[in-house]
């Protein structure tokens, strides 16, 4: 049977190179790899880029940045991985791959004035920020409604921010302080608040061995609160016991 020259030509050219790489492979990688140092990994993780890079390096190894994740509670440049872990052993010059924070991402502030205190919590959760202080403006109009805001809307801010409010209480301040009713009689009190153009509320009576009937022991709004004309004080006033009743019975 005869033999194409052409295949035969073809077949000795890749004999050829195979043979080559042959040698190469074993006078220069062989004993390179061979020869090459057994090098411990060290820890890297939790510390910065920068620091991470000198450790490995120092140690032998080669860092690499493989990937950058977006973490809000870390700080950036922060290595949160590596591969391969601390302790393996590998050949010197090695790579070792390092994830690496990106720190917080940055997200737009939604427009909150007009909102509710739950509606605009509810707008900035879905933008990953924080509802932060809220400032209670006693204002007539908008009552409940976000006046103002920290951040105005379309400002970009780091991922978990907190954002300040503003919200109308819905009426104005009080102008009338209220006085301090305590020890007074029950009949004496009410007659002190219809003279300053004040209510009384809910009368809470509560039993006492000490004090005569019909006396103030306690109110609400404490006295010094300034309240608006027509707004009701609740007062708690003693009764006579029931055991002094049943005593005075016998």
């Amino acid at each position: 049977m005869k033999i194409n020259s052409q295949f035969l030509l073809k077949l000795l050219y890749f004999l050829g190179t195979f043979g080559i790489i042959l040698l190469i492979l074993n006078f220069f990688f062989f004993p390179w790899y061979v020869s090459s140092e057994i090098r411990t990994v060290p820890k890297v993780e939790g510390l910065q880029i920068e620091k991470a890079k000198q450790i490995l390096t120092e140690a032998g190894l080669t860092p690499i940045v493989s990937d950058t994740m977006a973490q809000p509670r870390k700080e950036a440049g922060l290595v949160l991985n590596q591969r391969p872990k601390q302790g393996e052993q590998v050949k010197d010059g090695r790579r070792v791959h390092l994830v690496v924070s990106g720190g917080a991402q940055r997200v737009l502030v939604p427009d909150l004035l007009g909102k509710t205190i739950n509606e605009a919590k509810l707008a900035l959760e879905r933008m990953n920020l924080e509802l932060g202080s809220i400032e209670i403006v006693e204002i007539v109009e908008n009552k409940d409604k976000i006046l103002s805001q920290q951040y105005p809307a379309g400002t970009f801010l780091k991922e978990g921010t907190k954002v300040g409010i503003s919200v109308s209480k819905g009426e104005l301040p009080g102008s009338i302080e209220v006085p301090i009713l305590a020890g007074k009689l029950l009949s004496e009190a009410e007659a002190i608040l219809r003279q300053i153009n004040l209510k009384v509320g809910k009368i809470n009576f509560q039993p006492s061995f000490q004090l005569a009937p019909n006396t103030i022991i306690d109110q609400y709004p404490a006295a010094g609160t300034k309240l608006n004309p027509g707004d009701a004080v609740e007062l708690f006033v003693t009764k006579e016991s029931q055991l002094r009743d049943e005593t005075g019975q016998d």
